[in-house]
């Protein structure tokens, strides 16, 4: 069968399937389904750096509604929510920059 250029690697023969972490293991053959180990670790990482970033956003959400409605509240305070809006920048800024690292790093390990 020729091979495209344009083709998946999950239609392409010569390419090693990793689909399941599991795959090809079990009590007959244990340790097999592991050759994708290391893609399925480094699509771990990124989801969960995905899901920091994703729940800084919606501090940084909450925060801003905080901020616009503390003095409208009586007794309600705007510098907590402003170190909140602090604090969310922070986790966005420290999850775009543990993406930026990782992504290096992986891709200069990997061939």
């Amino acid at each position: 069968m020729p091979v495209a250029f344009a083709q998946p690697a999950s239609l392409n023969p010569a390419t090693p399937s990793c689909n399941s972490i599991f795959g090809n293991g079990g009590l007959n053959n244990p340790g097999a389904g592991f050759n994708c180990i290391s893609e399925y670790i480094s699509n771990l990482t990124f989801v969960i750096i995905a899901f920091a970033a994703t729940l800084s956003l919606i501090m940084l959400i909450v925060n801003g509604f905080r901020y616009m409605i503390g003095p409208a509240i009586p007794g309600g305070s705007s510098d907590a929510a402003k170190k909140g809006i602090g604090s969310a920048l922070l986790g966005v800024v420290l999850s775009l920059l543990s993406y930026i690292i990782l992504d290096t790093i992986v891709s200069n390990v990997t061939l």
